[in-house]
């Protein structure tokens, strides 16, 4: 009797330490949460599991269910980086701390904190029935991306807005409530979209998303954790069975620390908008029609059936149709607006058909008609609805057409303005017609070159200044590499600023003798008097001499006539004196130096030395005056009767009277 009280006296104060440990009550998630993770760590078990819903869990399995589900809850609680001084506000009795998904999309479960009555606050048994699968999704996910969940982003600052899965929700919906379209399409990924894309793709999914959202999800900022560490947040899911799902909105953290949607739901979004566009809108949410984000609708609902099937490349054939006209159209936009503007300015010119200014003008016709195609191409491609990777490339071609147009525009529009101005100087400024304009065009062309390059490289690279300014070893590279061009540019600026010759000079430089056709920013052509051209680069004109001839203010003549000997003395002072008389009416002869004299008994002749300056602008000019007083010295001296000697040789032959042998 007594060993009998004894043992109901055991197991009544066993049970009674039993209910009093299950029994513990938790006032708030956080007293829960602090008891939980002090006793994981220290390893208790009845402590633990005192902070769980064990409803429905027997005593047999009991102490596994708990040693499993502690360790469970301390790996998925030490993903999210916990904050118990800001956890979420309880709602109907309950908070949500984190929601997992199946790579599917299909919800695994919650990790849900419950208010019961007699309890407090406990681990809700729903949570402890999904922990073991949710927990193994995890692990298997970190095992998976191993490199990226071994990063440390806890030092990287995340871009505004962004900082948590519901700053980024809230973010986007906020920026689409008040129809700032490319502020919301910040919290969207869009790595996988080609660059060329980003900007207007981005748009448009950013209202799918929003339409979508709006058909599928009340969302509750408050469910959405806000932890910048957490795991990728689902939420919604749009499975079509338990294992097959046709996407998912899903958030994660990027590698600049800013939680977006990731590139996996925007390449699922048409699909999931597919699967709820037939819905009504969440009462009292904002609508987007699909017009906005989908610029082919309109297109879409006029074509006939029978084109809306496969064609080329597996593209519908009302596509090519349609881009077919758009090109053709294109086309005859750009022509009728080259014809108008050259016929325009033309007739306000006043220019002749085949003048060069009007060579120049049908150029820059072509060019501005071409970056019309290109722009009108541009604001059509989208409402055809090619797919992404034909838009992208079709958009890539464009933009470097863009940039050659823009190039010859310009180039264009300041061979036009160069042109006009030599047009004003004709009879003006001879020498800035010939030396500084040349100059200038092919100046202006190398700097709008340069511009147009720069501009095409800050479309690939982010900090194009801080890359040139890191170069290096590079820089010096390039330096050496473009030496001579420096060298030739800065002989240029020394045509320019020192005029040595102009465009139509004789010169003889570094060996070479001829007439300066072009004068351009590297070489300089001259043609020689055997009709070649040769190509200077400007470089030698740095350190060379240059002989310019066609800088001469007078031009010498200098001849030598020989009379015959049989010329009396008076007939040859009468011819000098003719000569002189000839030379001095004769405004092209300068008359400060004139001299005509005997000068000389030749072999042959009785020398007449002419020696004069002839005025003249360049070498045709002086050999026709050249030729013409010569042609006056032949006439003077047929009207005198004198004749000019050529050379000869008398040989006198002594007789000395002796017989020669063959006289015997």
């Amino acid at each position: 009797m007594r060993r009998a009280f004894l043992a109901t006296s055991l197991l009544l104060a066993l049970a009674a330490t039993t209910w009093a440990q299950t029994t513990i009550q938790f006032q708030s998630p956080r007293e829960l949460l602090t008891t939980f993770q002090t006793a994981a760590a220290d390893g208790d078990l009845e402590a633990a599991a005192s902070c769980f819903d064990l409803t429905g869990v027997d005593e047999a399995s009991r102490e596994n269910v708990v040693t499993e589900a502690t360790a469970d809850l301390s790996f998925l609680l030490g993903r999210i980086d916990l904050d118990l001084d800001n956890l979420p506000q309880p709602d109907n009795g309950s908070v949500v701390l984190n929601r997992y998904s199946a790579a599917s999309g299909a919800p695994l479960g919650k990790i849900q904190l419950t208010d019961l009555d007699q309890r407090g606050w406990v681990v809700s048994s729903e949570t402890l029935q999904a922990l073991s699968i949710i927990a193994t999704s995890q692990r298997e996910l970190q095992q998976k991306n191993g490199g990226d969940e071994e990063r440390d982003l806890s030092d990287v600052e995340a871009p505004a807005g962004l900082e948590t899965p519901r700053a980024s929700v809230e973010l986007f919906l906020v920026e689409m409530n008040d129809n700032r379209i490319a502020e919301a399409a910040a919290a969207l990924d869009l790595s996988s979209i080609p660059a060329v894309l980003q900007d207007a793709e981005g748009k448009n999914y950013a209202q799918m998303l929003f339409a979508t959202l709006n058909r599928k999800v009340w969302v509750v900022m408050e469910d959405i954790p806000n932890d910048p560490d957490g795991d990728p947040y689902l939420l919604a899911g749009f499975p079509t069975d338990a294992d097959s799902s046709i996407g998912k909105l899903e958030l994660a953290r990027g590698s600049d620390g800013g939680w977006r949607f990731t590139s996996q739901t925007i390449q699922d979004l048409p699909a999931m908008w597919r699967s709820v566009e037939h819905l009504p809108v969440l009462g009292g949410l904002k609508d987007v029609d699909q017009s906005e984000f989908d610029p082919a609708y309109w297109l879409k609902k006029r074509v006939p059936d029978n084109l809306k099937s496969g064609g080329f490349l597996s593209i519908e054939t009302w596509k090519w149709l349609a881009l077919a006209l758009l090109l053709l159209a294109s086309w005859l936009a750009g022509t009728i607006i080259r014809v108008l503007s050259r016929l325009l300015v033309s007739a306000k010119l006043r220019l002749r058909k085949a003048s060069s200014t009007d060579a120049k003008l049908r150029a820059l016709g072509r060019a501005a008609s071409l970056i019309v195609n290109v722009f009108l191409v541009r604001q059509g491609l989208p409402h055809i609805g090619l797919p992404s990777n034909v838009n992208a490339s079709i958009l890539g071609i464009l933009f470097f057409v863009q940039a050659f147009s823009v190039v010859w525009l310009l180039w264009t529009i300041w061979s036009v303005a160069i042109s006009l101005t030599e047009r004003k100087l004709t009879g003006k400024s001879e020498k800035t017609k010939k030396l500084v304009l040349p100059v200038l065009e092919s100046l202006g062309q190398v700097i709008i070159s340069i511009g147009v390059l720069f501009w095409l490289a800050s479309q690939f690279v982010e900090n194009l200044g801080g890359l040139i300014a890191g170069l290096g070893v590079g820089s010096l590279v390039i330096a050496l590499a473009a030496k001579d061009s420096v060298e030739n540019f800065f002989g240029s600026i020394t045509v320019l600023l020192g005029a040595p010759f102009v465009i139509g000079d004789w010169v003889y430089v570094d060996g070479i003798d001829g007439t300066v056709e072009d004068i351009g920013l590297r070489t300089t052509k001259i043609r020689t008097f055997k009709d070649s051209v040769v190509v200077l680069p400007n470089s030698k004109l740095i350190t060379a001499p240059v002989e310019n001839y066609g800088q001469r203010r007078y031009r010498r003549l200098k001849t030598t006539m020989g009379l015959t000997y049989s010329t009396p003395p008076e007939k040859v002072a009468e011819f000098c004196s003719r000569v002189r008389d000839r030379l001095l009416e004769r405004e092209d002869i300068w008359n400060d130096k004139r001299y005509i004299f005997f000068n000389d008994f030749g072999p042959s002749s009785l020398d007449i030395m002419v020696y004069c300056f002839i005025i003249a602008p360049d070498w045709k000019v002086e050999l026709e005056t050249r030729d013409e007083v010569l042609r006056d010295f032949m006439k003077i001296a047929e009207e005198l009767g004198v004749e000019f000697a050529f050379p000869t040789r008398t040989i006198h032959i002594e007789s000395s009277g002796t017989a020669l042998p063959g006289d015997l």
